[in-house]
């Protein structure tokens, strides 16, 4: 392997497709599924993290996220030095240390026993056992003493608060999502709040509250298990296509979804880091495995149809002879981590981690040209022909003859609707009154999306999907109207009724979401919001501001995310501004958040609102538009009336008897009467 002329591809890979790698990598870190330590840098530098949380989060780093256990005890260790306190970590030290001694004692004196004379066996024997189960002994009064001490720990969780100020923006790691984060993922308090809220339950009886809570952690289960973890996958698909293409669309990430191996990959993904994890255990046996299994995400990136043994023994053998040399190869990078660290984790995040994901995009391409030549056994598996060389134009208009009959062929552009109607069609997407040229009209702008993208198809630019040997197969590639599934119209214009239909179920969604967060925080059941109703009508507002006023960024996601994050704080920050001004009290407190103005906006909620407005523009947005439009208008127009006439009563109600109460308004603090004394004359 000549690692020079492997790096170098890398970095022009990087280069064409910086943004893109950079974007998936950032993603990969936040959400915790690799490189989780560069992130973490950032955010503790930003976020001003004790030295003691900082030597947490190096520990964090070294066993969980980047899979190198070294033991029970490191395991041990790592679980309970979270808790913040150092009688818990002592004792998980002796255990690690009464395990290490009992095992060699008692294996040393068992050794002893059979080289020694046959009458002595059994006594010796018995010896040996004895000091194995005193050692367990010792053990159990070990983890009786970190259960004590959890205990104990575990009431004080949330006493330490640490908030900087700038003028009115605070920046706090104490309350919030995404302070939270930082804090779980860095000092491994998650364990402490688990503790916590399920005490807190118990103790209240809320058998509803407990179901609840159980079916958030195992929907957590399975959106780390059938979702984040997938993500390893994703952005491997992203990277093999970025080598030979120029444009890698945002809609790959649903590859899987599309071939309808979603489940499957999340599957064999779960069985191959179990078997990686377990085998970590004998601390040797988990580095060797980690290299060992390292291919499979990249083997399920092209094939994701590959069965758990079939790509277990695929990575194995494409890897056989080569664990040193993809060791070495992560060691020729140890110089651009040093850097990373030295920047504070910043470097990483912008160059480092991308960097080394191409280069180990090229390292997989060239096991999968030895395991081609070697003819190993499934090796036929890896069948993505197009993922490395691009295909003839032949193929491609045998492929999409229906796309380019369409860009040979298209329609005549239908006239601009006129008046105000017009106006609201071209500035803010939505139809007032539909006339019998709207239809052509969206018919005619899907067309153009369509044409585009062959365009971009015929020019060697994009990977052709249809060619992907396992959509061919899938039963997605012979539904009829397949055009749908392939380009959803997402700059469309949407009628007044879908909007109104939207705006509830926005409303209804956001109102879940909180009341769901509340009440796996404090385990009790709240209804949220100033309404009495099951609705929060900032969250609808939000949703349709954002598909009105942003009407003319959706063709260029990237402006469209941060106008949402402006947007959004607007909207928020005025709100909460009103609130306090019509009725003296406040329905939302952001003080503590990580970067937040005044308690009435904070970052992470802004982000939040960001990726769920884009969400809303690309995705939800279109497919329930797609659903409405199959209903009836006699049956549509009664549906949103009656809403609104439920919610405009609601309305007139809350105005004089606005929903408040504990946990809901009742806020004890101040922004300005809160502010330390020796922050005030920084």
């Amino acid at each position: 392997m000549d690692r020079k002329a492997l790096k170098k591809r890398a970095r022009g890979i990087l280069k064409t497709h910086y943004g893109l790698l950079v974007v998936l990598f950032i993603i990969s870190s936040i959400i915790g599924v690799e490189n989780a330590s560069s992130v973490h840098g950032v955010l503790t530098t930003m976020s001003n993290i004790s030295r003691q949380q900082a030597h947490t989060l190096e520990g964090y780093s070294r066993t969980v996220l980047d899979r190198r256990f070294t033991g029970y005890g490191d395991i041990l260790k790592y679980f309970t030095n979270g808790f913040s306190d150092d009688r818990v970590l002592n004792s998980a030290m002796d255990i690690q240390n009464k395990i290490q001694e009992g095992i060699h004692s008692g294996t040393q004196v068992i050794s002893d026993a059979l080289t020694d004379s046959p009458e002595n066996l059994g006594e010796n024997l018995k010896d040996g056992k004895d000091i194995i189960v005193d050692s367990i002994s010792e053990i159990r009064e070990n983890m009786a003493d970190i259960t004590e001490h959890i205990s104990e720990s575990a009431k004080n969780v949330n006493d330490e608060r640490k908030t900087e100020y700038i003028g009115p923006v605070e920046v706090s790691t104490h309350d919030g999502v995404m302070a939270d984060i930082v804090n779980t993922l860095t000092s491994g308090l998650i364990f402490n709040k688990i503790f916590t809220g399920i005490v807190s339950i118990i103790g209240n009886e809320s058998w509803a509250a407990i179901i609840f809570l159980v079916m958030l952690l195992l929907l957590a289960m399975f959106i780390w298990v059938f979702i984040v973890r997938l993500f390893l996958v994703i952005t491997r698909r992203f990277i093999l296509e970025a080598r030979i293409y120029k444009t890698v669309p945002i809609r790959r990430w649903l590859f899987l979804a599309r071939t309808l191996k979603w489940f499957h990959s999340a599957w064999v993904l779960l069985v191959s880091t179990l078997v990686t994890v377990l085998w970590s255990l004998t601390i040797v046996g988990g580095i060797i495995k980690y290299y060992q299994y390292r291919m499979i995400p990249y083997i399920l990136a092209e094939n994701p149809a590959v069965g758990v043994r079939e790509a277990m023994k695929l990575s194995n053998e494409m890897t056989y002879r080569h664990k040193m040399e993809c060791f070495k190869l992560d060691l020729s990078f140890v110089g651009w981590k040093i850097i990373g660290i030295l920047s504070l984790g910043i470097v990483d995040v912008f160059y480092v981690n991308p960097y080394i994901g191409a280069a180990m995009g090229e390292y997989y391409v060239y096991l999968r040209e030895n395991a081609k030549k070697r003819k190993l056994l499934h090796a036929d598996l890896l069948n993505d022909r197009y993922l490395y060389e691009k295909a003839g134009e032949e193929e491609l208009r045998a492929a999409y003859s229906d796309s380019i009959e369409l860009m040979e062929n298209p329609m005549e552009q239908p006239p601009e609707q006129s008046g105000f109607g017009g106006f609201m069609s071209k500035y803010f997407g939505v139809v007032l009154f539909a006339d019998k040229n709207e239809k052509q009209r969206c018919e005619y702008e899907q067309q153009q999306l369509k044409i585009k993208s062959v365009k971009a198809l015929l020019d060697g630019q994009l990977y052709p999907f249809r060619l992907f040997p396992e959509y061919r197969k899938s039963l997605m590639s012979r539904i009829k109207k397949l055009p749908k599934f392939e380009f959803l119209h997402y700059t469309r214009r949407y009628s007044i009724w879908s909007m109104v239909i939207m705006f509830f179920i926005f409303c209804m969604v956001g109102w879940l979401w909180e009341v769901s967060f509340y009440l796996y925080e404090e385990g009790v059941f709240i209804n949220r919001g100033v309404l009495n109703g099951p609705w929060l009508p900032i969250y609808g507002s939000g949703a349709i501001l954002i598909l009105m006023a942003l009407y003319r960024f959706r063709h260029k996601i990237l402006q469209e995310f941060f106008a949402i994050i402006i947007l959004c704080g607007f909207l928020e920050y005025t709100t909460a501004w009103a609130l306090d001004y019509l009725f003296d009290t406040k329905w939302w407190d952001y003080t503590g958040y990580f970067i937040n103005i005044q308690g009435r906006i904070c970052a992470e909620g802004l982000l939040l609102f960001a990726v769920g407005g884009t969400a809303v523009v690309y995705l939800m947005a279109p497919i329930i538009d797609n659903l409405l439009q199959k209903v009836r208008l006699r049956i549509l127009a009664p549906i949103c009336i009656v809403l609104l006439l439920a919610f405009i009563g609601d309305l007139v109600y809350s105005n004089s008897h606005p929903n408040t109460g504990h946990g809901i308004t009742e806020y004890q603090w101040d922004w300005l009467e809160e502010i330390p004394e020796q922050s005030v004359g920084k």
